[in-house]
């Protein structure tokens, strides 16, 4: 005979188990697994049964007219509403055929410009301070007092020639030079071990 572990569990939950009751419930709990989640899933809806309680005492016809006051259409917005989209969508229509037709030119972000190719331009700094622009250059040789070092240059090209380098006295010391070349400009030379760089 199967006993009603309902009862049990409902007096557990209000309090009234006695001793017997507990050890009856908790043998039944420990017998099975499926057991032992049937008593928590009554337990719980026991539980939250309490929330039910007033489900009954709810003033129907109060709720029901709330529902119709929140869900209730405003006329006028609505047409509004009709006479914008009757105004805006043949609009979006044309513009949108006008963009997307056949063999209509593909918009551009910017303007096509064209570069124009980098002009020999720069300018050296020497060791000794001196400042040489050497833009359109064609005095040769460049003396840097400091290293005592002549450097040449390349009379077809304008450029710096560090590889054909002479010294003007036996004792010369290393010096450092710094070549600037503006944005759009460019400017080659050929450094000590013959290497061409712009």
């Amino acid at each position: 005979m199967k006993e009603n572990y309902e009862e049990y569990i409902l007096r557990q939950l209000r309090g009234e188990c006695t001793e017997e009751d507990k050890e009856i419930l908790s043998r039944w709990i420990g017998a099975s697994e499926d057991n032992r989640r049937e008593y928590e899933e009554t337990r719980f809806i026991m539980q939250e049964s309490h929330l039910l309680k007033g489900l009954g005492q709810m003033n129907k016809k109060r709720a029901w007219q709330r529902v119709r006051r929140r869900t209730k259409r405003n006329p006028l917005l609505a047409r509004v509403v009709r006479y914008a989209a009757s105004i805006c969508l043949p609009f979006l229509i044309v513009v949108g055929y006008l963009i997307l037709r056949p063999g209509a030119p593909a918009p551009t972000g910017a303007e096509e410009q064209s570069i124009e190719p980098g002009t020999t331009k720069a300018t050296l700094f020497l060791s000794d301070g001196q400042r040489v622009d050497l833009l359109g250059r064609r005095e040769a040789p460049v003396i840097d007092h400091h290293a005592a070092r002549e450097i040449a240059l390349d009379e077809g090209t304008n450029a710096l020639n560090y590889h054909d380098t002479t010294r003007v006295h036996s004792a010369a010391s290393a010096a450092i030079h710094k070549v600037v070349v503006p944005r759009g400009g460019e400017y080659p030379l050929t450094l000590p071990d013959g290497t061409k760089v712009w």
